[in-house]
């Protein structure tokens, strides 16, 4: 899973230095640390380049996590109206440029950076970034809270419709549980949505080993700080409640306050320092209160080791990151009975109510009178702050976006729509002898109950005899000139001739791609061959290989290397997948072996979807009726390998395995290779090992059968052996028959096959000596064979029923033709050119929009695929 965080909010001027700014750095950096498998990219505003730079730097020391700047339209001095036609502009580019990520979750670090003024955007339109979960902090809501105190009049609508933005979200990640229940009661979003990670203070604050030594001292000298003093550190704006404790402060005796000083640190304007000074002056306490202005982390380290008190009196914290600070020191801390900080402090006797001056002073004058209750109080600090870590926060984040995907890949879900899609079909279709084909028509009935399809076939009749519905039918020059009618068309590609005239169909009208075969190399070759192409596998190869198969290629065209060596070598299917809208793969390793094969492709949209089967379990009296016509008896145990006989299925591991005395010894085996076997040098290879094999006489090659006898066999099995060496991302459909019967069934931990739960059937390493324990278990526990053969027809009828497959489809065609249009560049530029229409944007507006698309594309080479595209 791929993770993407917009870290805007530590670059603004306005967050960067202040809780929010820290506080997103600090999570990103240990959701970097804590990704295990995902990886992690961090986004940047362009706009605050200077800001940036340093912090850019910073992020990319961060163990293989990408640093990616976007340009947006830029606001300078723009009014309030202007600013909003300009966030049109700037909502479709931030889309756009969240959707070429790829990511499966994109993280917005705060939602109220660029409120009113600054270069910052957030998305207003978030929900319209497909695919991936989408989420946001919530640091408070304060404003909501104490609206007459922060919200004026004319920020009130647009502070709403940053609280909207919520709303749009999958998940919101609360720093409190406070914070979490206000958004809850206050937001009405629902519970299940909104997730307490809590948060934690910086390493950079710790005990010191030698708090009263010289580099301490120095510190409080520099600043004109005395032996003994309270210490407030944070902001001075109306929920802070500062004047709180300048009024506890001074109602002290004058004897208390001679030898204790007040240190208020917090970054203040010239004028703001001004007014504190002022404000204690009026209190009479201007004498023994100094106002530090910002000091950096190293000197507040030693001012929460130093502090004789830390007093936090603010009415209402998301968090309050610096009483779990001064908690870390060792500080003895006093703090606010409201809002999130009992979280923190975690005992009553150190909270005040933070309207009664007098309780505060009572508990001043107690503390600074009590040594021993300070350092007791601090030691139970210092052990409470290490309940808070970010590596729990981040672990916490990454489980509620796992838990998030893992909802969504098992339950896939789409938007109603008010009308059905209209899809062309572009696959084989029975009578044509192939697999897809007999797939397809199979099919039919189910996509029929979401889609609207017509069907291209050329050359030929679709055999529909018994197949529910009305499908039109089109040729190819019909097709060609409705493509345009369509909402979407559907390729399914298979490495076979039947897949040609696909080929060259696919990047004139793109639609979506099912990939049955990862490999094509076979399809390539035969057009090479037989199909009129010639010199195209040399082309394609080149084309799709690059700098890795020129040798062999030049090899190839000297006659040292055959063409079939390379067929097997290399997929060649990068011309399918860059000029596919969208890849719908049968299973997650088909996706990442794609992947991997072709990162530069990694934004085409893609999802699984399993392969569907139509095969039901045999009645007792059809499975007794099928293993007497096979000449079974009733304690035999049939083990049975379905499928053509190929090089990819090891059929001469499991002949080997059979060898073995365990299992040859037992004469109630018998064996069916149910397929056929071409002459070749694995027919030679496997007669050779048959004629010294012990069980030769119980060993089976039936060669082509057709349907009923094949169902035969199946009903008859009662050991299914599956396996697969180097896969080519294909998944055997043979198996899913062998499950769905309720074959107990063996299957190599490779490739497709190891996604399958561990009860549904037993996994083994591609080797004899565990493929024959295996057998031999399930030989002798016919217990063992009905537990697995009940668990697999289960896991069939729930995973891979056809209408549940049609169901999946529908998801996955309107998914992926959401992300498709959500990274298509032509599209954007459509959109930008209709919104300045609509504003009456002046041609600076418009060029730096063009500025800001030019930059996606120059990071994301691979989106201008969708340039020349129709839109």
């Amino acid at each position: 899973m791929k993770i993407a965080i917009d870290l805007q909010a530590c670059q603004t001027p306005e967050s960067s230095r202040r809780g929010i700014g820290r506080y997103s750095l600090a999570l990103a950096q240990a959701i970097a640390r804590n990704r295990g498998a995902h990886s992690v990219q961090f986004l940047l505003n362009r706009a605050f380049a200077d800001e940036g730079s340093g912090l850019q730097r910073e992020l990319e020391g961060e163990q293989e996590a990408l640093v990616e700047t976007y340009r947006l339209v830029g606001y300078d001095a723009a009014s309030s109206e202007d600013r909003k036609k300009l966030a049109r502009l700037n909502d479709e580019l931030l889309n756009w440029r969240y959707a070429c990520t790829g990511a499966d979750a994109v993280h917005i670090s705060s939602v109220f950076e660029g409120w009113l003024t600054g270069d910052a955007h957030v998305s207003g339109k978030i929900d319209q970034v497909p695919g991936a979960i989408r989420s946001a902090t919530l640091f408070d809501l304060i404003p909501l809270l104490f609206d007459d105190a922060y919200l004026s009049a004319p920020a009130r609508a647009d502070y709403f419709a940053r609280l909207a933005v919520f709303h749009q979200l999958d998940l919101v990640f609360a720093i409190s549980e406070s914070a979490r229940h206000d958004a809850i009661r206050r937001l009405n979003i629902p519970s299940e949505r909104i997730v307490n990670i809590g948060a934690a203070a910086s390493a950079a604050f710790h005990r010191l080993p030698d708090p009263t030594g010289q580099a301490a001292s120095e510190v409080l000298s520099r600043h004109g700080i005395g032996q003994r003093f309270i210490l407030y550190t944070g902001g001075m704006d109306y929920r802070k409640n500062l004047d709180f404790l300048l009024d506890a402060y001074a109602a002290l005796p004058a004897e208390v306050r001679g030898h204790t000083q007040l240190i208020v640190t917090c970054e203040v304007t010239p004028e703001g320092h001004r007014d504190l000074q002022r404000r204690a002056a009026a209190r009479g306490i201007d004498g023994q209160t100094i106002f530090t202005g910002f000091v950096t982390d190293e000197d507040l380290n030693v001012l929460y080791n130093r502090c004789e008190l830390f007093v936090f009196p603010s009415l209402y914290e998301g968090f309050g990151l610096p009483l779990l600070e001064a908690m870390a020191c060792g500080a003895c801390v006093l703090a606010s009975n409201s809002s999130s900080m009992p979280e923190i402090v975690g005992r009553p006797d150190a909270l005040f109510d933070p309207t009664d001056v007098a309780s505060l002073v009572r508990m001043l004058h107690a503390l600074l009178a009590a040594p021993d209750r300070r350092r007791e109080l601090g030691e139970f600090n210092v052990h409470r702050a290490r309940l808070f870590s970010w590596e729990k926060v981040a672990q916490t984040f990454i489980g509620a976006i796992e838990d998030a995907h893992a909802r969504r890949q098992g339950k896939p879900s789409c938007a109603p729509s008010m009308r059905r899609a209209r899809v062309a079909l572009v696959s084989p279709l029975l009578p044509q002898r192939t697999g897809i084909a007999e797939y397809c028509t199979s099919m039919l009935p189910h996509w029929s109950r979401h889609f609207d399809l017509e069907l291209l076939a050329d050359g030929y009749v679709p055999q529909l005899d018994g197949i529910v519905g009305s499908y039109p039918i089109r040729d190819l020059a019909q097709f060609r000139g409705n493509a345009n009618r369509f909402d979407s068309i559907l390729y399914h590609f298979g490495n076979s001739p039947y897949h040609a005239s696909m080929y060259a169909l696919l990047p004139r009208y793109p639609g979506i791609v099912v990939m049955h075969d990862f490999f094509l190399s076979g399809l390539v070759q035969w057009m090479d061959h037989t199909g009129g192409v010639p010199g195209l596998f040399s082309r394609e190869l080149a084309i799709a290989h690059r700098e890795e198969a020129l040798l062999e290629i030049d090899a190839m065209a000297r006659d040292r290397l055959p063409m079939d060596t390379l067929a097997t070598s290399y997929p060649i299917s990068r011309r399918v997948i860059e000029h596919a809208r969208g890849v719908i793969f049968h299973s997650q390793f088909a996706r990442q072996l794609a992947l991997d094969t072709y990162p530069d492709l990694a934004l085409v949209p893609s999802c699984v979807v399993p392969q569907a089967c139509f095969v039901s379990a045999p009645d007792p009296a059809e499975r007794q009726a099928a293993r007497e016509r096979l000449g079974l008896k009733s304690d035999d145990v049939l083990v049975c390998a379905f499928g053509f006989l190929v090089e990819t299925k090891d059929n001469p591991l499991l002949l080997e395995a059979l060898a073995s005395r365990s299992v040859a010894d037992d004469e109630r085996i018998r064996v069916a290779f149910v397929g056929a076997l071409e002459p070749g040098p694995l027919r030679s290879r496997i007669d050779a090992m048959l004629a010294q094999h012990p069980m030769r006489s119980r060993i089976a090659i039936t060669g082509y059968v057709d349907g009923d006898e094949y169902m035969r066999y199946l009903a008859a099995c009662d050991i299914g052996v599956s396996l697969r060496s180097n896969s080519r991302g294909e998944t055997s459909a043979a198996m899913l028959k062998q499950l769905a019967a309720g074959c107990a069934t063996i299957v190599s931990d490779h490739a497709a096959m190891s996604e399958l739960p561990a009860n549904v059937a037993l996994k083994v390493p591609a080797a004899a000596e565990p493929l024959a324990r295996a057998l031999e278990l399930l030989a002798h526990d016919p217990r063992l064979r009905a537990q697995f053969g009940l668990a697999a027809k289960r896991w069939v009828e729930q995973c891979c029923q056809p209408a549940h497959v049609a169901d999946q489809y529908a998801c996955a065609v309107a998914l992926l033709t959401e992300l498709d249009h959500a990274r298509c560049a032509r599209r954007l530029v459509t959109r930008i050119a209709g919104i300045a229409d609509q504003e009456r944007l002046d041609a600076t507006s418009t060029a730096a929009a063009a500025e800001a698309v030019a930059a996606g594309l120059a990071l994301h080479p691979a989106s201008g695929r969708w340039l020349e595209r129709p839109s």
